[in-house]
């Protein structure tokens, strides 16, 4: 089921940094090496299968935006969210991503929250997708 999240994570946090603006990167799972904010990271918290033996998981995430607290003002951090969440609310569902293996069949944000550390401020967008494993077959690309 790891393989799933990090399938899931990837092929999302790829098609989100394609549709957002400027240098704008999402990571799945978790930053790589000394990256600076502005980013953001998308997390697939955990999966549970919604029947014994089915293909359906019921997955729980959260989109994270992170800034650098002391160069970014309010009004940048909300653009960001604003960018991110509308990156996020127009993903089309449903989906498959053949390259990662991975179904998208909807998903819903469950809330926004603020959260501040040390030297970075972020926005967190939680929310519950429905996906399952894409099998590629002929002619997908």
């Amino acid at each position: 089921m790891s393989d799933l999240k990090d399938k899931l994570a990837r092929a999302w946090a790829e098609d989100l940094t394609s549709r957002l603006p400027g240098e704008h990167v999402v990571y799945p799972g978790r930053r790589e090496g000394d990256v600076k904010p502005p980013f953001s990271v998308l997390v697939i918290r955990r999966m549970e299968q919604t029947t014994p033996g089915s293909d359906v998981w019921t997955a729980e995430g959260r989109l994270v935006i992170v800034c650098d607290a002391h160069q970014a003002n309010t009004s940048e951090q909300e653009q960001r969210l604003k960018d991110a969440s509308a990156a996020l609310q127009g993903t089309e569902t449903p989906c498959y991503d053949a390259a990662n293996g991975v179904r998208l069949f909807g998903f819903s944000v469950d809330t926004v929250e603020q959260a501040t550390a040390a030297k970075v401020y972020s926005d967190v967008i939680f929310f519950t997708a429905g996906v399952g494993r894409y099998e590629r077959v002929p002619g997908d690309r």
